[in-house]
């Protein structure tokens, strides 16, 4: 039996030096994709030009306004591969990456995640995703219900399983966490724990740069819909409390990090 194809799709826009950086990285894969398809959501800056004079074997889909969510969408119909990886524009893979996650998917199919080293000129010190609030021992939906501990960058799904979800939500935040809870809720995820992707954190990353307090409880009213139509009881409460710590303190936070670092402050995650 033939191993499964593999596709990786990036979102684009405007970020014509990074997206190239991206590039080079795929092509370094000690297990390459078959195929990779550059979604470009209405660039100005000349990143579908020079995408196509570097990398002519990138298929290159134009698009106008989507957002990251539905452009990934559109590149993953765009591919017949059965295994479908992501990678923002801004993020590296290391060379590893292919191969690691693979190797679970190999074994016993569904979907895979490693881990996402983020450094760069926002940060007082890199961190790694998932951190120390993820539980290993707990199912990975109960752990998406109280943070998102993985990246698109970072994750593997076969492409059945993608297609039935529906894939990723038009929101110009969280949508990657709705998705995620989304799978998990009926598909087992199996963790690689090893670091297979470097996420680069400057002023113009989506969760930079499109956070407010009214995005999370948007985010988090998603999730409390999604709880409370599986019957998620704990959730459900732990939400509330998550919704109630956004009220009172959000308009402080100016990143996601903020968020983040006030849930642990508060024994929330």
């Amino acid at each position: 039996m033939s191993a499964p194809e593999i596709a990786c799709v990036i979102p684009v826009k405007n970020r014509r030096k990074l997206v190239l950086q991206a590039l080079e990285s795929i092509l370094t894969q000690t297990l390459k994709p078959q195929e990779i398809v550059v979604v470009d959501d209405g660039s100005t800056d000349g990143t579908p030009e020079v995408i196509k004079r570097r990398f002519p074997m990138v298929r290159l889909v134009k698009t106008q306004g989507l957002g990251p969510g539905e452009a990934r969408n559109l590149g993953a119909r765009s591919t017949r591969a059965e295994i479908l990886m992501f990678l923002d524009s801004d993020d590296l893979w290391i060379s590893h990456h292919v191969s690691e996650l693979m190797q679970p998917i190999y074994e016993q199919g569904g979907c895979s995640f490693g881990m996402t080293l983020n450094e760069g000129p926002c940060l007082s010190k890199p961190f790694v995703i998932p951190g120390k609030e993820f539980d290993k021992k707990k199912p990975i939906y109960k752990n998406l219900f109280r943070w998102c501990s993985l990246v698109p960058s970072s994750f593997a799904i076969e492409r059945d399983i993608f297609m039935q979800t529906g894939g990723f939500p038009k929101l110009s935040l969280g949508e990657d966490w709705i998705f995620f809870a989304t799978v998990a809720l009926r598909h087992a995820f199996n963790f690689v724990p090893v670091i297979v992707t470097k996420r680069r954190i400057h002023q113009k990353n989506l969760c930079w740069e499109n956070f407010s307090a009214n995005s999370a409880l948007f985010v988090v009213g998603k999730l409390q819909k999604l709880a409370a139509q599986n019957s998620l009881d704990k959730e459900i409460k732990h939400l509330e409390k998550v919704s109630n710590l956004i009220i009172n303190e959000g308009s402080k936070w100016k990143s996601v990090q903020d968020w983040y670092m006030s849930l642990r402050k508060h024994g929330l995650i």
